[in-house]
């Protein structure tokens, strides 16, 4: 769907994270990452990314304390697109 076909409020599919898995991604991110760019000249770039700084660890690992403990706490993707409308 193009940008100019989508009506006014709606939500492009790849903006849709309904159904998203919280937490999914998290603990593989706190270790740090590896972003491959492949050239069109066959060369690939290799970045390492270093794990997150302490201040950021420790949010993300407080955070996620949180959701094993209450894994339905968080606002499902219907009430939070809801506030993100009231907000503009």
């Amino acid at each position: 769907m193009d940008r100019e076909q989508t009506e006014e409020g709606e939500v492009l599919p790849e903006y849709d994270f309904g159904e998203g898995v919280r937490g999914k991604h998290a603990r593989a991110y706190r270790q740090g990452h590896t972003v491959r760019v492949h050239h069109p000249d066959g060369t690939t770039t290799v970045v390492n990314e270093d794990p997150l700084p302490e201040s950021h660890r420790a949010e993300l690992d407080r955070r996620l304390a949180e959701l094993e403990e209450n894994p339905d706490s968080g606002s499902p993707w219907e009430e939070v697109r809801a506030r993100l409308e009231r907000a503009r």
